[in-house]
């Protein structure tokens, strides 16, 4: 395969408002690959260059063949599984979700791709190289390049690319009866369904699983299998990200905690810290000295 980009696409941002990654790994036959799943306060748009990918995003999974984008919703929880996989090779942008609503209009509405379609905020598309490419190359230059006008033109192109990822949903969606997920079983679309539902709740795993009459290892390890994550670190972490939320709102901490099905606010302060590297009071200041990161 020819080159695809520099090795140095990393040097420098393209934008305040987006910057663009090329990573490569190398994995033995017979070694799995799974890399720790998280979010973003951005969107994510994702390439894949060569190999193949199942992602885990939220309630779904999508599996990605060299070439197809899979677009990523800020605080969606994802996390890609690879299996006996020998290259991964990504490009990935992330992206202000301002700047969709800095240059949307009522024609063009550049954050339709990360709507809400059949429930899910982020979406694969069944893009090419071919496609995808000549849009990528040119981020990369210009992301090297120092000459007057860099910054324009690289804004300008990740508009079109913008452009064309949206309409190649929309005619996606039209050309196909169901979305690109594969199929959930019954007894992981009734454990979202149920934490979903009772986020609020200070449910355990072992409750959920009395819920769904299913023993709690039958359903951890189906779990697991399935996104890549344990169940009780995803509850946790959905439970943060909602709290996170509440207190951007301007909620108390203690009623954000309460919500979001911690009795023991003690605990939620720690696990709060650790998660996001600062404690809900010093982020509750923060938010109000820059409103702009309530998301």
């Amino acid at each position: 395969m020819n080159k695809i980009l520099s090795k140095k696409s990393n040097d420098s941002i393209l934008s305040a408002n987006f910057d663009l990654h090329y990573q490569k790994n190398e994995a033995i036959d017979g070694v799995d690959f799974h890399p720790e799943n998280h979010y973003h306060e951005f969107h994510e748009l994702f390439f894949l260059i060569e190999g193949e990918v199942d992602f885990f995003v939220e309630t779904a999974r999508y599996h990605l063949t060299a070439g197809n984008t899979l677009l990523i919703h800020h605080h969606d929880i994802h996390q890609a599984i690879l299996n006996n996989i020998t290259k991964y090779h990504r490009v990935f942008i992330y992206l202000d979700p301002s700047l969709l609503k800095k240059y949307n209009s009522v024609q063009t509405p550049l954050d339709y791709c990360f709507s809400s379609i059949d429930g899910h905020h982020s979406h694969l598309i069944q893009t090419s190289l071919e496609d995808i490419l000549p849009y990528l190359r040119q981020l990369e230059r210009l992301q090297r390049d120092k000459s007057y006008g860099k910054d324009t033109l690289a804004l300008c192109t990740m508009l079109e690319l913008l452009i064309f990822l949206n309409q190649t949903l929309i005619d996606q969606e039209e050309l196909l009866d169901k979305p690109l997920v594969t199929v959930t079983s019954p007894l992981i679309k009734a454990t979202f369904e149920y934490i979903q539902e009772n986020i609020a709740e200070p449910f355990t795993v072992q409750d959920l699983a009395q819920n769904l009459y299913v023993s709690r290892g039958h359903l951890s390890r189906e779990f697991k299998n399935y996104t890549g994550v344990t169940l009780h670190a995803y509850i946790l972490k959905r439970r943060l990200l909602l709290a996170k939320k509440y207190i951007a709102q301007n909620e108390t901490i203690s009623n954000a905690a309460l919500q979001c099905g911690f009795v023991d606010t003690s605990y939620f302060i720690r696990a709060f810290k650790k998660e996001f590297q600062i404690t809900p009071k010093q982020y509750q200041k923060k938010i109000n000295k820059t409103p702009f990161l309530n998301l």
